[in-house]
Parts: C-alpha cells; sequence; structure tokens
C-alpha cells in the first residue's frame, strides 16, 4: 500500500471569512479504497475584522504609494509581515519602521485588492488595504 502526507495552505483571503470547508475528494479507480488518517487542523489564533478595527489601524485605505501600520502605544510590531492579493500570490513590500508604526512602500502594486497579515507579539493580525 502506498501512504501520502500532505499540508494544505490556507490563504490570507480565506481566513477573512466565518467558515472555511475543507472537501475531501477520491475517486476510485477498480475498487480502491481512501483512508484519512491523522487530519490535523491548526488554529493560528486569527482575529476576526471586528476586532482588528479596535486593535489594529491601517491607513491610508485607499492607498497610493505608503501604507501606514499603526499599533498603537501598547504594542511592538515583531516577526514578520505578508501582503497577498485575492489569488494568494505574496508580494515583497519593502517597509522602514518608525516607532509603534510600519511603514510599508506599496507603489509598485497594481490597483486591487490586498490582504496583510502581521505578526504583532506572537498573535497574529489579518486586514484588507485597496491600492488606488
Amino acid at each position: 500500500s502506498e501512504w501520502k502526507s500532505d499540508t494544505i495552505l490556507v490563504t490570507t483571503s480565506t481566513l477573512l471569512t466565518d467558515n472555511v470547508l475543507l472537501r475531501f475528494y477520491f475517486e476510485g479507480r477498480g475498487g480502491n479504497a481512501i483512508y484519512l488518517d491523522n487530519i490535523c487542523i491548526s488554529d493560528l489564533s486569527v482575529l476576526s475584522m471586528e476586532q482588528l478595527s479596535n486593535e489594529l489601524n491601517l491607513y491610508p485605505n485607499p492607498v497610493s504609494h505608503e501604507l501606514t501600520l499603526d499599533l498603537g502605544p501598547s504594542k511592538d510590531l515583531t516577526g514578520t509581515w505578508e501582503v497577498t492579493d485575492q489569488t494568494g500570490r505574496t508580494y515583497h513590500v519593502k517597509g522602514r519602521y518608525e516607532g509603534e508604526k510600519l511603514v510599508m512602500d506599496v507603489a509598485h502594486l497594481a490597483q486591487g485588492l490586498y490582504f496583510i497579515k502581521a505578526d504583532v507579539n506572537g498573535q497574529v493580525f489579518v486586514s484588507t488595504f485597496v491600492k488606488k
């Protein structure tokens, strides 16, 4: 018998919905059976959009050149940040720290809707912005 191990990465845009549905599909050829074993779904502690509005300030939105992520005086940005589009494609965005703010250069991005995921002291924040 052959065993296969696989990992499914859920994109940032999928995390912005209330529900995530995983469907396992197998088409048997010749009467073969499939067994699903050791399925693990991890909680990434992603906050809802309502929680974000109280804790994360992203401006200006829509943005042309520089996008500022302001966490306020009580938090420090540690770890990484990631910018993706609706298809899940990740973009390299340079940024600089100014106190409790992260200022990112998004001038090179095409017009459209983007998602930003930031690690703030081990807690993951996800928000959207529009590049005009």
